[in-house]
């Protein structure tokens, strides 16, 4: 038992230890590829209204036809 569970927890820790490298590189190449883009910006910032309202809607029409999150 001892000896299954040792090798389960290597083997975590080794898939835990690829995704650190994997997202580091990752955020490395992104924080270098990053670029502000006052058009993209002004979109993104416009974007909030209609996503809240969106967000409003579809809360409303789940609670009127009593449906659930996962429906």
């Amino acid at each position: 038992m001892f000896l299954v569970l040792t090798l389960f927890l290597q083997f975590v820790l080794l898939q835990v230890m690829a995704l650190a490298v994997v997202s580091l590189g990752v955020a490395i190449a992104t924080v270098t590829d990053l670029e502000f883009n006052l058009f993209g910006a002004l979109v993104a910032v416009a974007w909030i209204i209609p996503s809240a309202i969106n967000k409003i809607l579809w809360s409303n029409l789940q609670q009127q036809a009593n449906w659930t999150a996962l429906a």
